[in-house]
């Protein structure tokens, strides 16, 4: 590491923000195997393809952006519908403008309710949709905060979103959100990036299949099963319905195969 980039780093390292000097770290070793790397090869075709996705899908205009989740339980249809909402959400915020707050690890992001609405595929002129989004992105405020562990010695407590703004706005009084997020949770690389379909969802059904698929994916092993029975739960399902869940699977995993 040459001079110039070791002295970026190096104040990160000794205010022990350690998690940010690993990204760094990674990010650095990351751009200069990719620049001195020879692609123009017939042998490494398969690496600039894969490049190229990568680079492609950094853009989460047309993805679903997820991270590690942890082993939550979402016992009701209300939780996982708020759950996935906050994953969309998520994805969202990633293309929207943001400015950073001076002296503050926290960005502010400005947008229109219809906006989120035309993301995740709802009538954007529906009362019911903007009331519900509104009161599903307040929700957010009550979400756990998050804990990083600095060194053996210290741990950090970070809210999501520490402040909140909704208001009408122009002529035509259009819900404006005015949201503060910190900074981790913004710049996330995420490892884990789905096709649009996943952005939204059909019935109780393809939400919850397409939750568990999220959970399957996001766990830490390498191998990933998905156990069905974990969709049908403690209900007792029709054979229909049985049916329509594993038509579900099919679908959704063909469309993976393709956006892989």
């Amino acid at each position: 590491m040459k001079k110039y980039a070791l002295k970026s780093i190096q104040s990160i390292f000794f205010s022990n923000s350690f998690l940010e000097f690993e990204d760094k770290v990674t990010r650095h070793f990351y751009q200069r195997y990719k620049n001195s790397v020879v692609l123009d090869n017939y042998c490494t075709d398969w690496l600039l393809d894969k490049l190229r996705k990568l680079q492609k899908r950094q853009n989460g205009d047309n993805y679903l952006l997820t991270g590690y989740l942890s082993n939550i339980e979402l016992r009701s249809f209300a939780e996982r519908e708020r759950f996935f909402h906050f994953i969309q959400f998520l994805s969202f915020i990633k293309n929207c403008k943001r400015s950073k707050l001076k002296g503050r690890e926290v960005y502010q992001i400005v947008f229109p309710i219809i906006d989120f609405l035309r993301f995740i595929g709802r009538d954007e002129k529906s009362h019911y949709q903007r009331t519900k989004m509104l009161k599903v992105i307040r929700s957010f405020q009550t979400l756990d905060p998050i804990l990083e562990k600095l060194s053996n010695n210290c741990f950090r407590s970070s809210v999501l979103f520490p402040t909140l703004q909704i208001e009408k706005k122009g002529k035509r009084k259009t819900w404006f959100v005015t949201l503060d997020i910190v900074k981790s949770i913004y710049s996330y690389t995420y490892p884990f990036v789905f096709p649009a379909s996943f952005r939204t969802y059909q019935n109780k059904y393809d939400l919850q299949v397409k939750i568990q698929i999220l959970k399957t994916f996001a766990s830490v092993e390498v191998e990933k099963r998905i156990c069905i029975r974990d969709i049908y739960g403690f209900n007792v399902l029709s054979n229909v319905d049985k049916t329509r869940i594993k038509k579900i699977f099919i679908k959704l995993f063909n469309e993976l195969k393709i956006n892989k």
